[in-house]
């Protein structure tokens, strides 16, 4: 449609040009009075050929120069723990409530170091209760000199639930039931990994850090379009109007319970979603506008290394 409308306008502009040049060539006054009659018909269709172009072509030039004058109200910062023991062995991890690797602690240390010489202060801390995150945020804070800043602590944004997979090699399920079950599990949308088992349910029901828990919400197993829903609705709940109120807040977590509420603020597609690949340790800024609309985002530090680190992720069930 803007190809055919842009022919349009580029029909009216040639035929404008050689309107122009007839009026400009020397004729006689009797030759004139012929001529324009002829002319003004032709202004006619000029005009008649760049009106017909303009609503197609003029919309979406308004749209982009309102979007390149929009101004970010807020910005938060989302961050994936740093990695944890079970990240470096390749392990599902779930809601298993394992520590952070040494590097993972040195990612922490970095991503605060990096947050504060970029000038960057937070009001309120939104976390998960498992560990890593926890001890992320903790490290995150300490760096920056905001140890004291309120930090709460919510189930809501803890990793996806595996299930049956969690603390099974990623790789050695991808030879054992091959590489596009193991990336379903991964990265579909709406598929659930096998539940656990039992006795696990019950060891995991009995953790003193999920006694906030409503039984009924305790999974044995989840899809990230269950872990969207707790994600994005402790985000409506919780974090959008501690913006709204002008909190600088930072939410450290994990990979899928961040990707939940990316996937609400970009509202990207439920196939397009599982292309989504958040690195641990890198500090991602969100710049919203005044309904919370994302505008831009963009990591902090070192470029290079964050993309080899998206790579790394993508490919961990590679065999």
């Amino acid at each position: 449609m803007k190809m055919f409308q842009l022919k349009l306008l580029f029909l009216g502009l040639l035929f404008m040009g050689t309107v122009n040049a007839q009026e400009n060539i020397s004729i006689s006054m009797a030759e004139r009075s012929l001529a324009t009659p002829i002319i003004s018909i032709a202004n006619i269709i000029v005009t008649i050929l760049i009106l017909a172009a303009l609503p197609g072509l003029v919309l979406p030039m308004i749209e982009y120069f309102k979007l390149a004058l929009k101004k970010s109200v807020y910005k938060i910062v989302f961050l994936r723990h740093g990695e944890s023991i079970w990240n470096k062995e390749n392990r599902f991890t779930g809601w298993v409530d394992v520590g952070l690797s040494e590097r993972g602690v040195w990612e922490a240390s970095e991503a605060g170091k990096i947050l504060k010489n970029e000038g960057y202060v937070f009001d309120l801390a939104h976390t998960s209760v498992l560990k890593r995150a926890a001890d992320t945020t903790a490290i995150v804070l300490e760096q920056m000199g905001l140890r004291n800043i309120e930090t709460k602590f919510a189930w809501e944004l803890n990793e996806r639930h595996y299930g049956g997979l969690q603390g099974l090699n990623k790789a050695e399920m991808a030879r054992k039931y091959g590489e596009e079950q193991v990336r379903i599990w991964r990265r579909s949308f709406s598929v659930r990994p096998p539940e656990m088992d039992e006795t696990d349910y019950r060891k995991q029901n009995d953790l003193e850090i999920f006694k906030a828990v409503p039984i009924y919400q305790m999974p044995r197993t989840e899809s990230l379009a269950d872990t969207c829903a707790r994600a994005v609705g402790y985000w409506q709940k919780e974090i959008a109007p501690a913006i709204k109120g002008g909190k600088n807040v930072l939410i450290s977590a994990h990979g899928n319970s961040l990707r939940a509420i990316i996937k609400h603020l970009d509202n990207i597609g439920d196939k397009e979603i599982s292309e989504l690949n958040i690195p641990t340790g890198a500090p991602l800024v969100y710049e919203l506008d005044d309904d919370l609309k994302p505008i831009k985002h963009y990591y902090l530090g070192d470029q290079k290394e964050i993309a080899r680190k998206i790579a790394a992720v993508k490919n961990q069930y590679k065999t």
